[in-house]
């Protein structure tokens, strides 16, 4: 603790402080972040820098250059400030602070591709993807212009078509010793209630996202697709993505990454920055499914959303309930 030597008692006037004046006094002599130590009869006795009195991230306060701080329990957090509207909160590790110069609030959002958005109707707010905005419960596409008719039924394209029975398979169900799943082999994967995990323009999975029918490949943790076998329970495997991005013309294959924290996976041509998984059977109904989780993290929602992304998150618990359904590769 730093301390200033100078006792208060010199200054006979100084006695009758109040402990703003106190503060101000230090302040003055010592500069920010200094504030007055009193005695157990409440007077000034010297002057200790604020940083004694945090525990957490010490930051200086750019808007009133005061030496403030950001608590590290229940949750390690530090100082987030926009530049333009002078505005700041201590944000979760992961975030950053966003904020919305119609309604003049901010949140505390995922740092990839999140901001904060605001429901006029409701005053309401919450972080959402970029691309979409708050209806004051859940984080939706905006609204377009109704399409022109034309000759092309509602289906056409890669999204919404009908599936054709010979191009889907078994759905993968677990066994006493695996998961249902081979190493080499490809499959659909689609949530509980049917919708697949898709891929939207801005390379993110989510669900129903606008390209479908994607062949997922289950390779080894090392992002070897050349491995065969059954994927016992305690294997760690990865997810190639045998699509594609659209604008590629060669046709090369990605992986989902390892985004976390409320980023939603997306498309990585990098297997540096891809996500290797892990898996516990599970049932729906009469059904089958493999509960899925990023070892050692957990697997969630990331929002609040209509079309959900996946994140990583802390406690590997959580895990996503999906259904394998066994295609043909595109290899």
């Amino acid at each position: 603790m730093l301390v200033f030597t100078i006792l208060f008692s010199v200054l006979p006037a100084v006695l009758a402080m109040t402990q703003v004046e106190a503060d101000k006094w230090c302040q003055d002599q010592r500069g920010a972040g200094f504030k007055a130590e009193l005695d157990a009869a409440g007077n000034p006795v010297k002057c200790v820098t604020s940083s004694a009195s945090c525990f957490g991230n010490e930051y200086k306060d750019p808007v009133d250059n005061q030496t403030k701080c950001c608590p590290v329990f229940p949750v390690n957090s530090a100082y987030s400030f926009d530049a333009v509207s002078k505005t700041g909160a201590c944000c979760p590790s992961d975030t950053k602070w966003s904020y919305d110069t119609v309604s003049k609030t901010g949140g505390c959002c995922a740092t990839i591709g999140h901001s904060w958005k605001v429901d006029p109707a409701s005053g309401k707010g919450s972080c959402c993807t970029d691309d979409k905005i708050f209806n004051g419960s859940q984080c939706v596409v905006p609204k377009g212009p109704d399409p022109l008719p034309g000759p092309c039924p509602s289906h056409c394209g890669t999204s919404g078509g009908p599936k054709v029975a010979f191009c889907h398979g078994k759905v993968a169900c677990p066994t006493e010793t695996d998961l249902g799943i081979e190493f080499g082999k490809c499959y659909v994967l689609s949530f509980p209630d049917g919708k697949q995990l898709g891929r939207q323009l801005n390379r993110a999975y989510e669900k129903n996202g606008r390209y479908q029918d994607i062949p997922f490949k289950v390779c080894s943790s090392k992002f070897d697709c050349k491995v065969t076998g059954p994927v016992k329970f305690a294997d760690d495997f990865s997810l190639q993505d045998q699509l594609g991005i659209p604008e590629d013309a060669t046709g090369a294959k990605g992986w989902i990454n390892n985004y976390a924290g409320g980023n939603h996976k997306i498309y990585t041509a990098d297997k540096a920055t891809a996500a290797t998984f892990r898996g516990r059977p599970g049932c729906i109904g009469d059904g089958c499914s493999i509960c899925i989780n990023t070892d050692p993290k957990g697997l969630a929602i990331a929002c609040p959303d209509t079309v959900p992304g996946l994140t990583s998150i802390g406690n590997p618990n959580y895990c996503q309930r999906l259904i394998f359904e066994q295609v043909a590769c595109l290899d």
